[in-house]
Order: structure tokens, then C-alpha cells, then sequence
């Protein structure tokens, strides 16, 4: 090869490169105004396999970690140091397959019925007073057909509480609220376990059940006949509204749980639950322990059984379940039980007391399957007095609109509604984590992202780390003003955008950029 031909050739890959180069750093300051239909279909590849799906029917399957009919073995307790203990599991025989009752129900049981009477939403205002931690808001509740506000003087003559139309926001609020409310018939506990909602328009799912903040009002609450549920709603526009609802129904019964180690009661074949302890504060519930010191009050030969016991070559180590005070301490007295089903634990069985049901259990399951839960000892001593409401079914309906919502229905592109408050986290990683989830579901898109804040924090946070009255479009202009070495990749076709993607990211880019700058040069239009 001759030099000038090497020379020749050196030149073109340097040139290809510095035009690379050039596309590169265009395409990363360059800013797209993107779109995003407010009613087209969300049944793409992309979108269903990104953060957020489509509004489906619920999981049916019933799961179980023990059969409901087959005694349980008590398990042997060994004390630690500083209020710890432990429990073995592992001289129990485990079962085979478990295959449980199925929960569901194809409508509601007997005379069990429900109606849906009115709903709400509310969305963070950009001046609430978030620092008020009394701070009641008002719910303008309305019919869900007419879709008017029900009045006042209508809700005492229905019998309404007054609590319905009012709740206490958490004090670290991140989204709108749903709430709906039913009268219920022929239920002596009524139970909703979750309520989920999708865009009727685009098949979009659009709630979103957020862990309790426990600063806030509860998400369910039930007076006499009457049952309030509610979740987040990750919407901002006007649209009608496509509701499912878990409802329990059915026969309920009650059993007693005496309030003793190893003692057992069973519903039948769907629950079976053991006794283990009841404790004056919240503990953790950890199979996954690294390190349990026994307790200095037992004797040299105790100590040493019980190190060689935790010791992973044990062979056991996968069924021990220690128990350690919550660090920092949480006065809660609680009483701690093993159970065979989550499903029916969790969703169908709470404790009877004189002001109703509490159905608060907090579980904890084993590597190998053994399920813990606790929840509030409301009878310290005595024992438990428990309902099991034994079936499931889901109730479906439709809200035509969403009158208080702050975008009206006419938005055509969802990147441009405006989202009055969105307050992220004070940790960088979730604070990006959840600003990226905001642009994704304001726009009702998938996103996948790599963060990049851990390493290259933003140039501008603002000090409250709230973003007031800002649309998708100009949060994602923010992120991507102020996120050192930042890129989106938008794929309009299965609405997901791509933030900061890695492997190979820059090749795609390069030859995109290319591909669009030549047919926008010889034809003045993108490529098709």
C-alpha cells in the first residue's frame, strides 16, 4: 500500500471519527421535544416489559409453604445476647408439593354484594404545607357516574362518614391519591385488599400501592356498611378510569389461638397457624443472619452446641430464623405466629376486637419456606381471636372521568401535562431513581436507565428537591441539562424511553446519528 494511500485512508478514519464525535456531542446537547399519545395503545413489546404494564386480571394463584392440614413440630428455642433468639426448624420433616385450596371466587359468595358509591382524587399541591404534620385535606367526593360532587347534606342523608371525605396526608407524599368507597350488604367484615386502575383510553396500568408511610391516613378503612380504599395513581390527566377491586367474601369463621408456644389451630384446609412468642417491641426477622452470639447466661456446653449449630456447614443453617430488637428500638408489643399460606394469612385472616378487624400482618419467609408473621398484640396474654374470611373475588367497574384532575382530557400529548409537585428523595440514588419513574409514568411510558448520580451528581438540585408545576418534557430537559454525561434514547414505536444506556450504547448512537443526519441533509426529513 502506498503512502498516500495510508494517508489517505488514516484521513478518512480520523475524519469519520471526528464526525462521530461531533454527532455524539450534538445528539447529547441536543434537546428532542418527544411525544407521547394520550390515548393511543400501550399494548407494545417495550411497554409491557418495562416498570409498568397493562391494567390485567389479578394472579389467581393460591400459594402455601406447608399443608393447612398437617400438624407443625415446635421449634426449639435458643437465646442470645442482647435480647436476641433463635429459632430451629430444621429436625421438622418438610412436606412435599403443597397445593392448597384455590382462593378465588368467579363473583361474590352467598349474600355478599358490594356498590360503589363515590371516589376522589387528590393530587400534591406545589405549596402544601408538607411540613404540617396535622394537616387534614378535604376530598371533593363525587358519584361515579354523573361524576358530580356529592354534597354534603347528600352524604348524611346516604350515612356517609364524615372521614371519608377528609385524610391526612404523609408527610413525605410522592403522588396522587385514588380513593374509592363502597357500601357493602350481607358482610359482617368487609375486606378489600387491593385496588388497581389503568387508563381506559390506553390500557394503561396507572396505580401504583406505595409502602405505608405510617404518618399518613390508612389506605383502608371500614364504618358499619360502608368500606374506603386507597392507592396511588400515577396520572395527572383527565381520562376515564377502569377500576379492579380484591374483594373477600363468603362464610367467615373464628378461631381462638391460644397464646402459648407451640400451640396450633387450623381453618380447615386452607390455614393452619402455630404460637411461637409474643414480644414488648418490633423485631427483625432474619434467616439470612450472619452472626448470633447465645446468650452469656448459658453454660459453655449450650454456647458451643448452638456456634456449631449457626455455623453455615451445618447443614441446617437454611431453617433457623433469628430474632433481634429493630435497631433503632420500636416500642410495639406483638405477638409472632408460623403460618402455612401467605395468601390466606396475609389477605384473609385478621384479629376480632371490640372496634373490628385488624388485618396488619408483616411477614417474613425462609430460603427453605418457613413463613413468620406478627402483628399488633392487641390482648397481650390472651389468646388470639381470629377470622378467616375464606374466598376472593375481583369486582371491576369503570369511572368515566377524572373532573379535578389539573390536565383536561384534550391533552394530546402526555410529555406536556403539568405535574403540580414532584418532591424526590433525599438519597441521590433513589432521588434520580424516582425523578426518571415520574417522567416514565407522567408520559405513561416504559423506561429502563442506568443512574448515573451515585458517580456524577446533578449540577442544580433544587434545595427542597421539589420540582414545581413542570411537565415530563422539562423534567427530562432538566435531568439532561444537569446530569453530567446524561442520554435518552427515545423508541416511540414501543414507548420506552433508554436513559444512559451502556453496553454498545455509543456505536448505536454514532450510526443513528449518521443515518438521521444523512437523510435529514439529502431529503430534509428523519429517516423512515
Amino acid at each position: 500500500m502506498s503512502k498516500r494511500t495510508k494517508g489517505c485512508l488514516i484521513g478518512g478514519i480520523l475524519l469519520y471519527a471526528l464526525l462521530a464525535a461531533i454527532i455524539l456531542l450534538v445528539m447529547n446537547f441536543q434537546r428532542q421535544d418527544f411525544h407521547s399519545a394520550a390515548t393511543a395503545s400501550r399494548d407494545t413489546y417495550g411497554f409491557k416489559d418495562g416498570h409498568f404494564g397493562l391494567l390485567e386480571p389479578a394472579d389467581r394463584n393460591t400459594r402455601a409453604s406447608w399443608p393447612a392440614t398437617k400438624p407443625m413440630r415446635e421449634p426449639a428455642r435458643f437465646e442470645g445476647d442482647k435480647g436476641t433468639f433463635l429459632y430451629d426448624f430444621s429436625k421438622e420433616i418438610k412436606p412435599g408439593t403443597v397445593t392448597p385450596p384455590s382462593a378465588w371466587a368467579e363473583s361474590f359468595l352467598g349474600d355478599d354484594a358490594v356498590e360503589l358509591v363515590a371516589f376522589a382524587t387528590w393530587i400534591p399541591g406545589p405549596d402544601d404545607p408538607i411540613e404540617n404534620q396535622a394537616w387534614m385535606t378535604p376530598l371533593t367526593l363525587r358519584d361515579p357516574v354523573t361524576l358530580e360532587p356529592i354534597s354534603a347534606s347528600r352524604r348524611s342523608e346516604l350515612g356517609l362518614p364524615d372521614s371519608f371525605a377528609s385524610f391526612l396526608p404523609p408527610r413525605l407524599y410522592q403522588t396522587p391519591l385514588l380513593r374509592l368507597v363502597f357500601r357493602t350488604r350481607g358482610m359482617p367484615y368487609p375486606r378489600a385488599t387491593r385496588l388497581e386502575g389503568g387508563d381506559a383510553r390506553t390500557g394503561a396500568q396507572v396505580t401504583y400501592h406505595l409502602k405505608e408511610e405510617g404518618d399518613g391516613s390508612a389506605r383502608h378503612e371500614v364504618s358499619g356498611e360502608w368500606l374506603r380504599i386507597d392507592t396511588d395513581l400515577l396520572l395527572w390527566h383527565d381520562t376515564p378510569l377502569k377500576c379492579q377491586v380484591r374483594f373477600l367474601t363468603g362464610e367467615p369463621e373464628i378461631l381462638e389461638l391460644p397464646s402459648r408456644p407451640g400451640a396450633e389451630i387450623t381453618f380447615g384446609d386452607r390455614l393452619r397457624l402455630q404460637w411461637l412468642t409474643a414480644t414488648n417491641e418490633a423485631m427483625e426477622v432474619d434467616s439470612w443472619f450472619q452472626v448470633f452470639e447465645p446468650a452469656p447466661s448459658l453454660s459453655e456446653t449450650e454456647k458451643n452446641d448452638i456456634r456449631k449449630l449457626v455455623n453455615p456447614s451445618s447443614g441446617r443453617r437454611d431453617r433457623l430464623v433469628a430474632f433481634s430488637p429493630k435497631d433503632p428500638p420500636l416500642a410495639s408489643a406483638r405477638v409472632y405466629v408460623r403460618a402455612s399460606s401467605r395468601t390466606y394469612l396475609v389477605d384473609h385472616c385478621g384479629i376480632v376486637d371490640g372496634s373490628g378487624v385488624f388485618w396488619g400482618w408483616d411477614d417474613d419467609q425462609t430460603n427453605d419456606g418457613v413463613l413468620i408473621a406478627s402483628i399488633q398484640d392487641k390482648a397481650p396474654g390472651s389468646p388470639m381471636r381470629l377470622v378467616l374470611v375464606p374466598s376472593m373475588t375481583e369486582w371491576t367497574g369503570e369511572i368515566p372521568g377524572l373532573p379535578d384532575m389539573p390536565n383536561p382530557r384534550t391533552t394530546e400529548d402526555l410529555f406536556d401535562c403539568v405535574l403540580p409537585r414532584i418532591t424526590v428523595p433525599e438519597d441521590l440514588d433513589d432521588a434520580e431513581t424516582q425523578l426518571l419513574g415520574y417522567i416514565g409514568v407522567g408520559a405513561q411510558l416504559a423506561w429502563k436507565s442506568t443512574e448515573r448520580w451515585e458517580q456524577h451528581p446533578p449540577t442544580d438540585l433544587p434545595a427542597d428537591r421539589t420540582f414545581r408545576n413542570t411537565s415530563p418534557q422539562q423534567l427530562l430537559d432538566w435531568y439532561l441539562d444537569h446530569t453530567p454525561g446524561a442520554y435518552v434514547r427515545y423508541d416511540e414505536e414501543d414507548l420506552t424511553l433508554h436513559f444512559n444506556e451502556e453496553e454498545g450504547s455509543w456505536w448505536k448512537r454514532m450510526t443513528e446519528g449518521m443515518r438521521t443526519l444523512y437523510y435529514e441533509t439529502l431529503y430534509g426529513s428523519p429517516p423512515p
